[in-house]
């Protein structure tokens, strides 16, 4: 917790008139100058005020922890600033033109009389925010990955009218039906390597601005000094998140002294393949196709059929019927049918209408009646 200040009237200070005189310019006079975080004192108290301020029942409620110590860290913000002028009793440092440290004076005093001056560690403030913010915006960057997809962005900036036109083509090839199977493929892939290439992209829209804030002489650097910063920021970037993924697994489902499995690898996967099989009503060798899953295997050769793709069957089908209820999946599958039978009732513009109406509603959060008369009325 912050110290209590004590006064900063000159008369305090154990030293000569003309001395006193001397210092006083630099001693801050409004508190709210002051750099606050104390570091001779516990560095986690304030977080575990905020996690005694959560208790129900004598327990702490940590999502009313969470709220309470987000809003804490938005009220202090990030203390050891570099866009903002420092407070009025800190000094920075550059030592050997590479570390910046931080002194403060003026605030507490030392038993033989005097200000302490100190030099200030990164408040834990400062770390749970940038925590945060990396756990909240970035994905595990591999930067083997990250050039080439700086390259095809680039490449494909130059060209990006005729990619739009292309696209917006074939999309409309695709909705008319007139698209083999082939040609979808083309089409998928296309789309799947533009969206890998733009999420692996987009990490260095927070990434950048992080290391130019951290690092503000950044320009001094050398191309090849600067994208080593770059890979080894992504390498960090890297294990904190995944330590942050591995420790959520972990509370969620793992169990001590054994390899952190979940008891459902790849859900999405399974519920797909569920989907398929009873909405679709798709044989086992179009579910495989649909999904790129080999059909390869002897087993396959002798039964007709995969053990690997019956297993996702029936794992996607267990969930699905948890989600539903027991009784609620067979219904929730014809009710997916009858969206079926519907949507493909539509004529090619009736189903760009829809798409508009449905896209209108997520973005302004509204119900689907609002957003159909939100488009309407912009005919």
């Amino acid at each position: 917790m912050v110290e209590k200040e004590r006064g900063n009237d000159a008369s305090h200070l154990p030293m000569q008139n003309s001395r006193r005189t001397m210092f006083m310019d630099d001693l801050p006079n409004d508190a709210a100058n002051r750099y606050p975080y104390d570091p001779t004192g516990d560095p986690t108290s304030e977080a575990f005020d905020y996690l005694r301020a959560s208790e129900r029942d004598g327990q702490p409620h940590i999502p009313t922890f969470a709220l309470l110590m987000l809003e804490g860290l938005r009220t202090g913000g990030l203390l050891h600033t570099r866009d903002t002028e420092t407070p009025n009793n800190i000094r920075r440092v550059r030592f050997d033109g590479k570390q910046e440290i931080w002194v403060r004076f003026g605030t507490r005093r030392t038993p033989r009389g005097y200000k302490a001056v100190e030099v200030m560690d990164t408040p834990r403030s400062d770390k749970a925010i940038l925590a945060a913010m990396v756990a909240w915006t970035s994905d595990p960057v591999d930067f083997d990955q990250l050039r080439p997809a700086m390259a095809y962005t680039l490449a494909l900036s130059t060209h990006k009218e005729l990619f739009e036109s292309t696209m917006d083509e074939a999309m409309r090839y695709l909705q008319e039906g007139k698209a083999s199977f082939e040609e979808f493929k083309q089409i998928f892939e296309s789309l799947d390597r533009f969206t890998r290439n733009q999420r692996e992209v987009r990490n260095l829209k927070f990434l950048l601005p992080l290391i130019e804030y951290y690092r503000p002489q950044i320009d001094d650097y050398s191309p090849e000094e600067y994208w080593k910063l770059v890979e080894q920021a992504c390498e960090h970037v890297k294990a904190v998140v995944e330590s942050v993924n591995r420790l959520q697994s972990f509370l969620e489902y793992g169990v001590p002294n054994r390899k952190l499995t979940p008891a459902v690898a790849q859900p999405q996967r399974d519920v797909e393949a569920a989907i398929l099989n009873d909405v679709e009503d798709l044989d086992r060798r179009d579910i495989a196709t649909s999904m790129g899953i080999p059909l390869y295997s002897e087993e396959y050769k002798i039964k007709g059929e995969s053990g690997t793709l019956r297993n996702m069957i029936q794992r996607g089908r267990a969930i699905l019927e948890q989600a539903f209820a027991k009784d609620g999946w067979p219904a929730q599958v014809e009710r997916l049918k009858e969206e079926i039978r519907w949507w493909q009732s539509l004529s090619p513009g009736e189903r760009d209408k829809e798409e508009d109406i449905e896209m209108t509603a997520l973005i302004n959060e509204v119900s689907i009646e609002e957003a159909r008369r939100m488009v309407e009325s912009r005919k």
